[in-house]
C-alpha cells in the first residue's frame, strides 16, 4: 500500500510540473545495505566478498537524489555502476532508490564517498574485500562431527582443500580449527564426501591428534536422494566443485539453496542401520557463501 501511495504522490506532483522524489526531498543522506541495513554517518565498515553468487549494491537515500559524485579511495581494488533513481508515473511500478553495483577486483581495503552534489552532504564508507567462502555449518550430530563445526570451501575456484572451522559465539567470526581435504564422489546417484583431517580419539578435529579418512553419504534430511550427483551437489549450493566421477561443471547457479541434509558416516561400514544409536550422522544446510576474514 505505501507504495502506491507514494506511486500516487509522485505521479500528481509531476503532472502539476515539479519533480519530486519521495525518496529523497526531506530526508537526510543516507545509506542502505542488505546485510549491515541503513547507515547514517561516516566510519561505518563494510565486509565485501571478492566474489559472490549476487551484487554487492549500497542503495541511496536522502539528499535530492539527482546528482551524486562517488570517490574510490583506491580505485585498483574495485570498480562500480551507479544507477540513477528513477519514479515510473505509473500506479503498481516501483519506485527504484540510486544504488550503486560493487565490483571488487581484489582483496584489500579502500574506502567510498558518496556526495549529494544538490545538497553537498556525504557519507564515508570503509571497504573491505576480502575471500568469500561456502561454508556447511553442522546444527545437529549423532556421533559425528560435533554441533558447530564448519565446512568451508573455496570460491568460486573448485580445490580440495576444506577450511575445517567453528563459529565465534560472541563476533559470530569463523576461527579455524585446521585445513584439511575433502573430495566428492558419484555413488549410485547420490554423493559421498571423503573428508581427511587431523581428529581425536572421537573423531572430532584436533591438530594434536592423528590423520583420519572418513566417508559421508549425502542425502536430504528425510533420508531420500533425488535426481543424480550432479543435481545432489547443485541443491548443496556446490555445483562448482568436482565430483571426481564425473566431469566437473565450469559454472554456478546466482540462486542459492536453502535444504536440510544428513551425511551419514559409511568409513566402516557402507549399509548402516539408521535405528541404531551407535550410527554416526551429522545435519546440515546447503552452504552460504560468507566473508572470510584472515
Amino acid at each position: 500500500m505505501k507504495r502506491y501511495i507514494l506511486a500516487a504522490i509522485a505521479v500528481l506532483v509531476m503532472m502539476n510540473g515539479c519533480e519530486y522524489h519521495p525518496y529523497y526531498d526531506g530526508q537526510i543522506l543516507r545509506v542502505y545495505q542488505a546485510k549491515y541495513g541503513l547507515i547514517e554517518a561516516d566510519g561505518a565498515h563494510l565486509n565485501v566478498p571478492v566474489a559472490d553468487k549476487k551484487e554487492y549494491e549500497l542503495e541511496i537515500y536522502g539528499g535530492k537524489g539527482k546528482n551524486h559524485r562517488i570517490t574510490v579511495s583506491d580505485p585498483e581494488l574495485l570498480t562500480y555502476t551507479y544507477h540513477k533513481a528513477s519514479v515510473e508515473a505509473f500506479l503498481g511500478e516501483g519506485i527504484e532508490p540510486a544504488r550503486l553495483t560493487i565490483n571488487p577486483k581484489r582483496t584489500g581495503d579502500t574506502s567510498i564517498r558518496i556526495s549529494d552534489e544538490d545538497t553537498g552532504e556525504s557519507i564515508s564508507i570503509n571497504l573491505h574485500i576480502v575471500k568469500a567462502l561456502n561454508m556447511m555449518e553442522i546444527h545437529e550430530s549423532q556421533n559425528s562431527l560435533a554441533k558447530g563445526t564448519v565446512l568451508a570451501f573455496e570460491f568460486p575456484s573448485a580445490s580440495d582443500v576444506v577450511k575445517i572451522c567453528r563459529r565465534n559465539q560472541d563476533s559470530g567470526e569463523m576461527e579455524l580449527i585446521q585445513e584439511g581435504k575433502c573430495t566428492f564422489h558419484d555413488c549410485d546417484s547420490t554423493v559421498v564426501m571423503e573428508l581427511t583431517y587431523i581428529a581425536d580419539a572421537d573423531g572430532q578435529p584436533d591438530i594434536q591428534g592423528t590423520e583420519v579418512t572418513k566417508r559421508f553419504l549425502a542425502e536430504f534430511e528425510e533420508g531420500y536422494v533425488s535426481g543424480d550427483a550432479f543435481y545432489m551437489m547443485r541443491i548443496m549450493n556446490l555445483e562448482y566443485m568436482t565430483i571426481l566421477t564425473r566431469a566437473s561443471k565450469d559454472y554456478y547457479e546466482a540462486y542459492e539453496y536453502n535444504e536440510r541434509f544428513r551425511f551419514i558416516d559409511i568409513t566402516s561400514n557402507p549399509d548402516q542401520d539408521l535405528e541404531s544409536p551407535d550410527t554416526r550422522i551429522f545435519y546440515t544446510r546447503s552452504a552460504r557463501l560468507e566473508p572470510w576474514i584472515e
